[in-house]
């Protein structure tokens, strides 16, 4: 579920005028779930557990399971439902977004989020707008390990503290796009209005996160390849 923008997993109360990329997002996030569950979970993975209640969405568990020495692991699906067949070379985590008329923090470092491990995923379908399971054709994941993600970051500099920092700088110019892109090899930051959540998000280019991922695996309906 622009570098790709995840809509967060909330029943949101917006006027939008750009309702339906929303609803696209999550009608996508839907599919790849179906995709997943059948060409990959139930024949790769044990112990499989999707969580379909709002309130342990909301704690940032799509699901759980074990794989090899991953025991009973809480994943995020994160799906670039915008990009379908880009092959985009970054990925997006969330430091903030508009919800419920103020700026709530995002999933990367919220602390109320139960997520360990993200499941970024590209998809290829046979068509690139709203998708059914049946139309994908490839999903190109990696699973990385939260923490891993927010070590690496403050590793480069931008801490948590850091990031946030940099976060108000921005929204208090009105620059939006990307920013600070010429400052570092495989990390800079985006600010969207044209998504009604208005989210401000750290992208880390794909060729970093294969190298932090814990597994990185392409899915198809003739099963799962591990990379």
């Amino acid at each position: 579920m622009t570098p790709n923008i995840n809509s967060p997993k909330k029943v949101q109360h917006f006027n939008r005028n750009k309702d339906s990329l929303w609803v696209r997002d999550v009608s996508v996030e839907k599919e790849v779930a179906k995709f997943l569950d059948k060409y990959f979970y139930h024949t790769a993975v044990n112990e499989f557990i999707r969580y379909q209640d709002k309130r342990r969405q909301l704690q940032g568990k799509d699901v759980r399971f074990s794989w090899d020495k991953l025991e009973n692991i809480i994943v995020d699906e994160k799906v670039q439902s915008q990009y379908i067949n880009k092959n985009l070379p970054t990925f997006a985590f969330e430091i903030s977004s508009w919800f419920s008329g103020k700026r709530s923090e995002g999933w990367l470092f919220n602390p109320e989020k139960l997520t360990e491990y993200y499941l970024c995923i590209w998809i290829w379908a046979k068509r690139s707008w709203n998708p059914s399971s049946d139309d994908i054709t490839k999903l190109d994941c990696l699973l990385i390990k939260r923490q891993d993600i927010i070590d690496y970051l403050k590793k480069e500099g931008f801490s948590k503290e850091k990031i946030l920092k940099r976060e108000k700088e921005i929204i208090k110019s009105g620059i939006k796009g990307p920013i600070d892109k010429r400052k570092h090899s495989f990390i800079y930051f985006y600010k969207t209005n044209r998504l009604a959540e208005k989210p401000f998000n750290v992208i880390i280019r794909k060729n970093k996160l294969v190298e932090l991922s814990t597994r990185h695996f392409v899915v198809t309906k003739e099963g799962f390849e591990i990379l």
